[in-house]
C-alpha cells in the first residue's frame, strides 16, 4: 500500500472527514479482486483509491488472486522426442513457451498446429531443434504431423549394382527414387531383369528413360533385386 497523501501517518489518529488515497503495488502474475474499507468497495480511480476518514478506526482489506494459469497437451508424439523448455507445465498468459521437438529414427515431423480452443496455428517445421509462441489465454493442444519414412534394401547381382542418385537411410511415402546401373564386366555379364517389391513381396512398377530407373516410393520398405545373366 503506497499513501499518496503526504502527511498521513497511520501510526497516528487520522482526523475524521480527512481524504485518504493510496495505491496498490501488485506482484507479476497477481491481481487485485476487491478492496474493502469497514465493508465498503472501494473504486479504482486514476490509479488509485479513496475514502473518507470515518468517525472510526478505518480497517482496509485487500483481496487478490493470482493469474490464472494455462496447460500444453500434445498429440501425436510416440514417434517423437518432445520437451517444454524450462520443464514448466503451466504459463501465465502472455508467456512466451518455448519447445524442443525433434522426430525418432525413420520418422519425420512435416508441421504442427498450435490449437487455441477453436482457433488454429498452423507451422511448418523446418528442422530447427526449438520452437516458441506466446500463450493465449486458454488451454492449448500441440498436434503433431509425423510421417513414417521408409527404406530402401538393394540386392545386387555379382556384376551388377544399384547405384541410387538421392541415396540416404530413409525415403518418405511417394517420393521419387531413381537409380542407376553400374555392370562391372559388361563384356561378360547382362542385366536379365530389374525387380522392385514391397515388404509384403508385391511388384512395382517403374520408369526407364536414358538408362535411369525411376519409381515412387509406397508405404512399405522397398527392395530392388537384379538378375544377371
Amino acid at each position: 500500500v503506497n499513501f499518496i497523501n503526504e502527511n498521513i501517518d497511520i501510526n497516528n489518529k487520522i482526523e475524521e472527514g480527512t481524504l485518504i488515497s493510496f495505491s496498490l503495488t501488485v506482484l507479476e502474475h497477481y491481481h487485485i479482486n476487491s478492496v474493502i474499507m469497514n465493508e465498503q468497495q472501494l473504486i479504482l480511480r486514476d490509479e488509485c483509491y479513496s475514502f473518507i476518514m470515518p468517525n472510526e478506526d478505518a480497517n482496509i482489506l485487500i483481496q487478490g488472486s493470482e493469474d490464472e494459469k494455462y496447460s500444453i497437451s500434445t498429440t501425436n508424439t510416440e514417434n517423437i522426442y518432445f520437451s517444454i523448455i524450462g520443464q514448466k507445465q503451466s504459463f501465465y498468459e502472455g508467456e512466451e513457451v518455448m519447445f524442443s521437438v525433434t522426430a525418432n529414427y525413420g520418422y519425420q515431423i512435416n508441421s504442427f498446429e498450435i490449437i487455441k480452443d477453436s482457433d488454429l496455428s498452423k507451422i511448418e517445421y523446418s528442422g530447427s531443434s526449438s520452437y516458441s509462441f506466446i500463450m493465449p489465454n486458454s488451454n492449448v493442444t500441440i498436434n503433431f504431423d509425423v510421417e513414417t519414412l521408409y527404406q530402401v534394401t538393394i540386392n545386387n547381382s555379382d556384376h551388377i549394382n544399384v547405384l541410387i542418385s538421392n541415396e540416404r537411410d530413409y525415403y518418405s511415402y511417394n517420393e521419387q527414387v531413381s537409380f542407376t546401373l553400374s555392370n562391372l564386366m559388361p563384356s561378360s555379364y547382362e542385366l536379365d531383369k530389374v525387380e522392385i517389391s514391397d515388404k509384403d513381396n508385391n511388384i512395382i512398377s517403374y520408369s526407364l528413360e536414358n538408362d535411369v530407373y525411376s519409381f515412387n516410393m509406397p508405404k512399405s520398405n522397398v527392395t530392388i533385386t537384379i538378375t544377371e545373366k
